[in-house]
């Protein structure tokens, strides 16, 4: 039976309903058919290569992975801090526990507590009512402002308290008797921080002569007496005649009224140090604030502190007295101006300071503490933290270094090392029962690199000195021999090159040989002498045994000596200003202090401190910065002129600069960082001078060097360590071509992109060739189609001569049928 095609000739065009065969009823569509199926043959023949390229792909793929675990555990082991995981115990938990960190050294430390701190906590009078309704009025809590409106009920004003974002909590307290109060408790627990200029306790006040706070009616808190006191107290201060204000976050730039969230205030005149200051807190910043004092001309002067804590910077008014102890008869208040300040702050009516901030008191091993929070990091490492749930006041704290995490993360790196050799011998092996090899069977690459990573593994490395300990078998990391041949055996595959962990050996070279242990699994290396220091190196460090170190020039600190010695005390309050890669810190100095007050003054400064350090170099100030090289670059100068009676620096900013080290390791150039010398980047650079290579062997080494000579002043080993070893040879491997610094992919990369380019590459000509053969397939659809429209017609053209012929030879035909005349 013909087949139908649903299709029909039109002279050269095919359309979409001829049935083939019904001129010639021949079956082309079969022969074409049949033609095609062998043609395809060339298209099939593409397609099992694409598959096969495929598995590979995907094998490739899987292989990747495995080498991403083996490189993944083997860089989590690969650096020191691995070695210093520490678990921590406390004979009662309910007294303190203690938490490490990386930092941290073993050690058993008794902690004994006289007082845990607390947060200060104050509360109003009693309401009768908690839907009490408040007298309107402004109020400030630690430099935050929040307005009562007059109808504010107790639980609506508690609310408005703690959105203020003021570091204080409100809540409203029931007595069970009918009695209602709102508390206030400040964020933080402790009390005055002496060395900071912050007070933990609440500050409060009210603002324009306000008297929601101080009012003694029924809808007011009936809190403040009116009794003022500086907000830090004579004896118990930053210094015994300073006074400082809140903290705020800007100093010149947003006013104080801002700041405290309000608008409207009163500006007026305040008394400090004998003469009139007006301050207009809408406009006012706190720089213009201390300008106003400062040109005022009283006994009181005025600078802004700033401090850096917890990762913000914060600004507070200090204002200093000369000749003497600065207290509340140096100011006189108008409208709360200076209560909303901080500077000054009313006293609490009886009973209404419910609890007082105070600090923790503790001793460590006898050594008196003290912290004003329950959390502390007095021991390097660690926090200790407080819970005062016990009534005993003692408990052992313990701090241990985690062997057993180490050991873990040895097995990771094995586990996951063997995972990849059994992988590579699955797909590497032929298998007789199915007479098939595995998808990467005769792959160099795969069938090379577990081979490769164990000769890194079990190389010992070089520049390893002083020592018994050399190679992973000494600590017991070793080959896995299972059998006769060397192999283990799984699911019918030969394994072999597969290695096994003793964790007991390993954990006892831990336990009794850290540091040898440590250096044969990472990066290490030693100086010569005492002022060479290994400090670091990379996956581009070549090790060696001896690389030398020449030195031409020397580090030194930025320093700088007043040029007129202080014989005298200071005349009058003067200020230093100590500016470090563009940020200033201003050092106030009273008046009346000695050489030895200004001394203390710069060093027990918060930030300067932290950065210079000053002393009496035969009755000149000498500043030197405790970083060397150019990070210790500081400015400091003086608002007054140098003189016997002031600090002696005088006017005249003084830059003092410090030179950083400069140097060769192993005849190559290295970048000098203070007392440090580190190796440059192997790629070179460009300059002006044209291309410099860059280094083949130093690549990322890092040294200090702590001596006085220049010269050939010694040498440094570097090893790179069994784990280092194979990490950069899997760097090698895994890299792509994005992040290899000669611009090549890792050998790895470089054969997934040759064969997805061949997998693209037969995908474009099997899509070519069957766009040909589809063209063809046509073309003789076609052929054919013309053909049997011919064979119909000729058919035609024979039926009408058959007819017309037997029309002639039928009845009446010829002579016989017709009429004589």
């Amino acid at each position: 039976m013909p087949n139908k095609t649903s299709s029909v000739s039109s002279g050269n065009y095919v359309a979409n309903t001829t049935i083939t065969g019904l001129g010639s009823g021949i079956e082309y569509d079969k022969m074409i058919e049949s033609i095609m199926k062998k043609k395809n043959k060339a298209v099939e023949k593409i397609e099992k290569q694409q598959e096969e390229l495929q598995e590979k792909i995907d094998a490739y793929k899987d292989f990747r992975e495995k080498l991403d675990a083996v490189q993944t555990a083997a860089k989590t082991l690969n650096m020191k801090a691995a070695f210093n995981e520490y678990t921590t115990t406390s004979s009662n938990e309910d007294i303190a526990t203690i938490s490490a960190t990386s930092s941290a050294v073993s050690q058993k430390v008794l902690l004994t507590v006289s007082s845990y701190a607390k947060a200060d906590k104050i509360r109003s009078q009693a309401y009768t009512s908690y839907t009490a309704t408040l007298s309107s009025g402004t109020i400030v809590i630690n430099g935050k402002g929040i307005v009562s409106s007059g109808s504010d009920t107790l639980s609506e004003f508690i609310g408005k308290i703690n959105d203020a974002n003021c570091g204080a909590d409100a809540n409203l307290l029931d007595d069970g008797a009918g009695n209602y109060y709102i508390v206030i408790a400040n964020e933080k627990t402790g009390a005055l921080n002496t060395t900071k200029g912050t007070n933990n306790t609440v500050q409060i006040c009210d603002v324009d002569g306000g008297t929601l706070l101080s009012g003694a009616g029924g809808s007011d808190f009936n809190m403040l007496n009116g009794t003022l006191a500086l907000r830090t107290n004579v004896t118990d201060t930053i210094a015994s005649d300073t006074a400082c204000s809140f903290r705020f976050s800007d100093k010149d730039t947003l006013s104080i009224g801002t700041q405290m969230g309000l608008t409207g205030l009163a500006s007026g005149n305040v008394t400090i140090g004998g003469v009139a200051v007006n301050i207009d807190r809408d406009n006012d910043t706190l720089q213009t604030i201390a300008n106003s004092i400062n040109a005022a001309g009283g006994t009181c002067t005025a600078s802004i502190n700033e401090l850096e804590e917890n990762g913000s910077t914060t600004y507070a008014l200090y204002i200093t007295k000369g000749g003497g102890a600065i207290g509340t008869g140096d100011f006189t208040d108008n409208s709360n101006i200076l209560e909303s300040l901080g500077v000054l702050q009313s006293g609490y009516n009886a009973g209404c300071n419910i609890v007082a901030g105070q600090n923790a008191s503790v001793t460590l091993d006898g050594v008196s503490v003290s912290s004003q929070s329950n959390h502390m990091d007095s021991i390097s490492g660690t926090t200790i933290s407080l819970h005062g749930l016990s009534t005993l006041t003692y408990a052992e704290l313990n701090v241990n270094r985690d062997y057993d995490a180490i050991v873990d993360k040895m097995k990771s790196v094995v586990e996951s090392y063997n995972d990849l050799v059994e992988y590579v011998a699955e797909e590497t092996q032929w298998y007789d029962d199915t007479q098939e090899g595995g998808v990467l069977m005769g792959d160099t690459l795969a069938s090379n690199l577990p081979s490769e990573l164990n000769l890194k593994l079990f190389t010992s490395p070089t520049g390893l000195s002083g020592t018994s300990l050399t190679n992973l078998t000494h600590i017991g990391i070793s080959q896995q021999l299972s059998d006769a041949d060397g192999n283990v055996t799984k699911n019918g595959v030969r394994i072999s090159g597969k290695i096994q962990l003793d964790e007991s050996t390993f954990k006892n070279y831990l336990m009794t040989n850290l540091n040898d242990t440590q250096n044969i699994l990472l990066p290490s290396g030693k100086g010569s002498t005492n002022t060479i220091q290994f400090i670091s190196s990379t996956n581009n460090t070549v090790q060696n045994s001896a690389y030398a170190v020449n030195i031409t020039t020397i580090a030194t600190q930025a320093t700088t000596t007043a040029g007129t010695a202080q014989t005298l005390n200071n005349a009058t309050a003067e200020q230093l200003t100590f500016t470090f890669h563009g940020k200033s810190y201003i050092v106030a100095l009273t008046g009346g202090n000695s050489i030895t007050d200004n001394i203390n003054a710069i060093n027990q400064h918060d930030t300067v401190g932290r950065y210079v350090t000053a002393e009496n170099s035969g009755g000149n100030i000498k500043i030197t910065s405790k970083y060397y090289g150019q990070y210790g670059d500081f400015t400091v100068v003086s608002d007054i002129a140098a003189a016997a009676d002031s600090s002696g620096i005088g006017t005249t900013p003084v830059d003092a600069s410090g030179t950083d080290v400069a140097g060769t390791i192993n005849g190559e150039t290295c970048t000098g960082d203070g007392q440090y010398l580190r190796g440059n980047s192997a790629s070179g650079t460009f300059g002006s001078s044209g291309y410099t290579a860059g280094n083949t062997t130093t690549d990322g080494l890092k040294i200090r060097y702590t001596g006085n000579a220049t010269g050939a002043v010694g040498s440094v080993s570097v090893s790179n360590g069994a784990i280092q070893q194979m990490v950069s040879y899997l760097d090698t491997v895994l890299q792509s071509k994005y992040t290899s610094q000669n611009g090549n992919p890792g050998i790895l990369t470089a054969m997934e992109e040759s064969l997805k380019e061949q997998y693209n590459e037969l995908e474009s000509n099997r899509v070519d060739l069957k766009l040909r053969l589809h063209e063809e397939e046509q073309q003789l659809m076609r052929k054919f189609q013309v053909m049997d429209g011919s064979i119909a017609k000729y058919s035609a053209q024979a039926s009408r001569l058959g007819a017309i012929m037997s029309s002639l030879n039928g009845p009446g035909s010829g002579g016989g049928g017709g009429s004589k005349k």
